[in-house]
């Protein structure tokens, strides 16, 4: 059974989908999130950094393609996104690590009623997760020191949906808040 999570820098998940076949893309989950179908209510100047596997929209912004063809500023931005990676690996890490039943779940699913209790145990991890996370508890600090991983870049591609423009702008913005941040 497929999970999908997506974080905020801050590591509080804000958006989860529980229920698909294991078997479905990522890409493809993604699509059953609230967070796709009513981007409005969520991305208000704000974006979705994408590191792998979604396509770019006025919402998402996806790596460069093509590592060989990216000039100083591209390979710098698909760094930061790489960095946006290990923000949501982090948060899944520390809510593995708080509910090591997360880790290997192992439900027998023989009708309906077992995969709502799967589902419901997910979800109540989660909702448990960001409460701690807002009262400062002591698991944000556990996983900071480690690098980015490796960048897997599959999309179309970073203009697709999207202006030009609004795109420098983006990488502008992310590029200049690298730069002061290092």
């Amino acid at each position: 059974m497929s999970i999908q999570l997506v974080c905020d820098v801050n590591k509080c998940f804000q958006a989860l989908h529980v229920g698909l076949p294991g078997s479905v893309h990522a890409s493809r989950v993604f699509q059953h999130l609230n967070i796709y179908k009513n981007p409005e209510q969520f991305f208000e100047n704000h974006y979705l950094l994408d590191y792998s596997s979604y396509s770019s929209s006025n919402h998402i912004i996806p790596a460069y393609k093509g590592s060989l063809n990216q000039n100083n500023d591209q390979r710098k931005f698909n760094y930061c996104l790489a960095q946006s990676q290990v923000h949501i690996e982090h948060a899944i890490g520390m809510l593995k690590g708080r509910w090591s039943s997360l880790q290997q779940m192992q439900f027998q699913m023989k009708g309906p009623e077992d995969i709502q209790n799967f589902v419901n145990w997910v979800v109540t991890c989660v909702i448990l997760h960001n409460i701690l996370v807002k009262i400062d508890d002591q698991w944000l600090t556990l996983y900071d020191d480690e690098d980015p991983p490796e960048l897997q870049v599959i999309n179309e591609g970073p203009h697709v949906g999207m202006g030009p423009n609004i795109w420098e702008k983006i990488k502008s913005s992310t590029l200049d808040w690298y730069n002061n941040k290092s």
